[in-house]
């Protein structure tokens, strides 16, 4: 009897190792919010009795953020990612499935996870693949002014000579030299085609994001025109260039700072400003709202009390002598939910505040080096005819090497888009158009034969 109950327990044991849940690996959901879905990826990991996970979502262009905190046991998954408010909670059933919840802000949301694919694999033809003809050389240079080293990428024509070259300035948010979007790398693609048409680039990591050093999150739109700055005499060093033809292109709040050192910075030649704004920020973000909502369903009548909700939030930005005074003034205005402290986090950055106050006319109407801005007509993001309005109502008239052009149905990447919708930016397999990069070029071999 001893040996048979013995023999029973061995087989139970047996079973439960074999039966054992094996979460390891990667799950895949569909979060469904105010009719919008957003495909998730969790990927799983285990070391001794310690797991660790990442979570992509790539209609949000998060890829592989780390979760803070991951557990599992009885049969239930954790996940909780502090800095986002995210916690996932969910139950792994007979089936092979997790069925859970995801709450963000306070806000609960049904997720269930599988082991199918919910995103397809992307296509981006237009990204090149080495070997490339031309140098590529991964360097670091120093921002003497904010004493710290950022990390980039020179790409340089073959042969002798000395160059023409652009420093390439990314948007808004911590992106990496490729300025990679949506899995969509448009620094990539644009200096591969100016390098391969005799021009030397310079793209580089932002402050504080993957090898580059510094804080973004105490940062403005000021500080990073340093940093652009200090790519400029960068590129000024290298016997490859000439000194006196380096200019920058910025995309977005890139495009900002190049009106910003245009106007100020001797050392730059030229500037182009993609989807730069040319009005001040809090007017651009009111124009992005409305835009962005109509786009997404929101009735008139939402959109007005969204619009009044905004302003009264931007003013009390814009009036505040202090990061304190806005936070009693919007707390009072949202109260202390998850949500309400992240808005007013948010609103009372560093970033923000100087955002929402800077007004790029001030910038460019002390322009007087050639600058092409460029805008999409399907951009929400910043909206082409108002900004295109502002740049030539405030651009001197004797600036004779001032020119700005709308892109005929091209979003905020210049994309050639159907509707402008963010959501739409990962659909659509280019990555830039070509129309956009061969004016670029165009551009700038007349504006260096000419300066």
């Amino acid at each position: 009897m001893k040996k048979i109950i013995s023999a029973l327990v061995l087989i139970m044991l047996l079973n439960s190792v074999l039966f054992a849940q094996d979460i390891t690996g990667v799950w895949y959901g569909v979060l469904k919010t105010q009719g919008l879905e957003f495909p998730i990826g969790f990927s799983i990991e285990k070391e001794g009795e310690q797991y660790s996970a990442a979570m992509s979502v790539p209609k949000q262009n998060m890829k592989d953020a780390p979760v803070k905190t991951t557990t599992f046991s009885n049969d239930t998954l954790t996940f909780e990612i502090p800095r986002l408010t995210i916690i996932y909670k969910g139950v792994v059933d007979k089936n092979g499935t997790i069925k859970g919840k995801f709450t963000q802000f306070g806000q609960e949301y049904i997720l269930d996870l599988g082991r199918e694919k919910t995103f397809k694999d992307v296509k981006r033809p237009q990204e090149p693949k080495p070997p490339y003809p031309y140098i590529s050389e991964d360097i670091k240079f120093k921002n003497e002014s904010a004493n710290i080293n950022l990390a980039g990428t020179i790409t340089i024509p073959e042969g002798r000579g000395k160059y023409p070259a652009v420093v390439l300035v990314s948007g808004s948010g911590s992106q990496d030299r490729n300025e990679e979007v949506l899995d969509h790398r448009p620094f990539l693609v644009l200096s591969d085609y100016l390098t391969r048409n005799g021009i030397a680039v310079l793209r580089y990591d932002d402050r504080g994001f993957a090898e580059s050093e510094g804080d973004a999150y105490t940062s403005t739109t000021a500080d990073f025109a340093t940093d652009a700055l200090a790519g400029v005499h960068y590129l000024q060093s290298r016997k490859e260039v000439n000194p006196k033809r380096v200019g920058i292109i910025g995309h977005s709040e890139g495009g900002i700072i190049a009106f910003m050192l245009a106007a100020k910075e001797k050392d730059v030649a030229f500037v182009i400003s993609m989807a730069g704004s040319a009005i001040r920020g809090d007017s651009i973000f009111i124009l992005q709202n409305e835009i962005g909502g109509r786009g997404h369903g929101m009735t008139e009548e939402a959109l007005l009390m969204a619009r009044s909700i905004n302003r009264s939030t931007y003013d009390v930005v814009l009036n505040a002598d202090s990061k304190e005074e806005i936070e009693e003034k919007l707390t009072e205005m949202f109260g202390t939910s998850d949500r309400a402290k992240a808005r007013i986090e948010q609103m009372s950055n560093n970033w923000m505040r100087f955002f929402l106050k800077y007004d790029p006319s001030v910038d460019i109407q002390n322009i007087h080096i050639p600058v092409f801005a460029m805008f999409g007509s399907k951009d929400y993001q910043v909206p082409a005819d108002p900004n295109a309005e502002s740049f030539n109502a405030y651009i001197p008239a004797s600036n004779k090497n001032a020119g700005v052009k709308i892109y005929a149905n091209k979003n905020h990447l210049f994309q050639n888009a159907v509707t402008g919708m963010f959501n739409e930016y990962q659909e659509i397999e280019e990555t830039m158009s070509p129309e956009v990069l061969q004016d670029i070029v165009d551009w700038i071999k007349m504006i260096n034969r000419n300066l």
